[in-house]
């Protein structure tokens, strides 16, 4: 698949081809910087334009060590707090060594479970049911996020106990010598990365590459290398036609895991699922076929619609089931009925910050709707929003079926709303690299760009007009968009993408 913004294409190749020696140690595959993990920051913006990059001094270089040693030792000590959380918890599952498994490799996020109360798949809604409905027995095996704090995870593992959902946790199967192998990763990474970085040379790229990591250096890389540790037990214990669906977005996580499953097992069959929209210049979503030998590339990758799909003779690429947008599919809206404008906001906090920037010398005299990420803290951002605004927490698609125009930058939501048939325009960012999921096709149709407040208004009076007189069009290419990014998750559709 082609990476659309040129340097970023050429710093995808720079990484692929450094990472033809640092992977063969096996500790620089826990680096998020070698996962290709680089959306903003990492002065990636400097390098995009041309700029020269700061000096690395020495204390520069110390202070990171320094910093990399104290967070990763933290790191260990909660890991090992969360091992004893796990014991009192009684949380577990029992291993049946000769049951053919299907493992599920999803998040589970601890805020949203202690609010519900329950455990519920937002990566693979649906997929347990099926899975039920063929009596293929499966067990979940937890990615978790927000549950550092070892009261959140007792209680999240209370809940899993209690709704008997089958999980098996890395604090199950974690050993004494996984800990000793942690504390080698600690001790040998630094010394790794600093003779890999050695061999890098003077081009742009390898310059840029050469400062992002030492400005990711101190970063965890522990829990990376935890997920191979647990990856390694699951493929030894579950050894007979073992098959795991993960959710990938082909971060430093995922490839330790691949590569922990196969250890022990070289037969494991990896779905990797892409199942959600994503701007083609985010580069570690972007299967890189380089890293094959190294056993950190799913054998199959189940993509959310034909607009990602790609012919490869390497590795099996499948359409479908987009199931976190199973709405939709049964949604129908009318935004010329509408007179209300949403603003959907950016995970990332520097579209938010440009955004509110636009809109906060904007004078409007309709209703504007602010929704904000899940993952975002509302709070830290509600000051900085225009006088007259609300904020929307309810469900995405209700929202649109009273929305006339969606604005916003750097989201997968904004193909949802054209794809319904809702007008979108897209904020750009000067000062950073815009991650834009919209596609050329159909621009100045169901959807543009502004760089300022006048094209902004220009915008918002071209589809307020459209929407009136050519409705049909926009539509048609909205009817488009949905064929083209989404598949309709049918029971058929999903047994047929993960072999069921």
């Amino acid at each position: 698949m082609q990476i659309p913004e040129h340097k970023m294409a050429k710093l995808f190749d720079c990484i692929q081809l450094f990472n033809q020696t640092a992977y063969q140690q096996p500790h620089l595959v826990c680096n998020r910087v070698l996962s290709k993990k680089i959306f903003s920051g990492d002065y990636l913006d400097q390098y995009i334009k041309g700029e020269t990059l700061p000096t690395i001094s020495f204390f520069f270089k110390v202070e990171k060590l320094v910093k990399y040693l104290l967070k990763n030792f933290i790191w260990l000590f909660e890991y090992l707090a969360n091992k004893i959380v796990w014991v009192f918890s009684k949380q577990t599952f029992p291993v049946t060594e000769n049951e053919q498994f299907v493992l599920i490799d999803s998040f589970f996020l601890g805020e949203k479970i202690l609010k519900d109360q329950c455990f519920k798949d937002s990566d693979f809604p649906g997929l347990s049911e099926v899975l039920d409905l063929k009596k293929r027995p499966y067990i979940y095996c937890p990615k978790f996020s927000g549950c550092r704090k070892p009261w959140v995870l007792f209680e999240v593992l209370k809940i899993l106990q209690s709704h008997k959902i089958p999980t098996i946790t890395e604090y199950q199967l974690v050993t004494v010598p996984d800990i000793l192998s942690l504390i080698h990763c600690l001790i040998m990474y630094p010394y790794n990365l600093l003779s890999a970085m050695k061999k890098l040379g003077n081009s742009s790229e390898e310059q840029f590459l050469k400062y992002a990591l030492w400005s990711g250096f101190d970063e965890g890389i522990l829990s990376s290398y935890a997920r191979h540790l647990y990856g390694m037990h699951l493929g030894e214990i579950f050894a007979q036609n073992l098959k795991c669906i993960s959710w990938c977005e082909n971060q430093e996580t995922d490839k330790n895991f691949y590569s922990g499953l196969r250890c022990h097992n070289p037969k494991v069959l990896i779905y990797g699922a892409q199942l959600f929209v994503w701007p083609l210049t985010i580069l570690n979503v972007h299967i890189d076929y380089k890293e094959i030998d190294f056993n950190l590339v799913p054998d199959v990758v189940v993509v959310n619609g034909p607009y990602y799909f790609e012919h490869s003779d390497l590795v099996t690429f499948r359409m479908g089931p987009s199931l976190r947008y199973t709405r939709l599919f049964k949604t129908e809206v009318a935004p010329v009925e509408s007179k209300k404008i949403i603003v959907l906001l950016s995970y990332f906090d520097y579209e938010i910050r440009n955004i509110l920037g636009y809109l906060k010398q904007w004078d409007y005299d309709f209703e504007l709707v602010f929704r904000f990420h899940p993952a975002t803290n509302m709070e830290k951002w509600t000051n900085l929003l225009p006088e007259k605004a609300k904020i929307d927490s309810g469900e995405l698609y209700d929202s649109f079926q009273d929305c006339r125009i969606v604005i916003g930058a750097n989201t997968g939501s904004l193909i949802e709303a054209a794809s319904l048939g809702i007008p979108v325009i897209v904020l750009r960012n000067f000062e950073q690299l815009n991650h834009n999921e919209m596609p050329e096709y159909g621009r100045g149709i169901i959807w543009d760009e502004a760089c300022n407040i006048a094209e902004l208004n220009n915008l918002i009076i071209k589809y307020h007009t459209a929407l009136e007189n050519k409705s049909e069009k926009i539509i048609s290419i909205g009817h488009e968009y949905k064929k083209l990014f989404f598949t309709k998750p049918t029971f058929e559709c999903i047994i047929k993408a993960f072999d069921l």
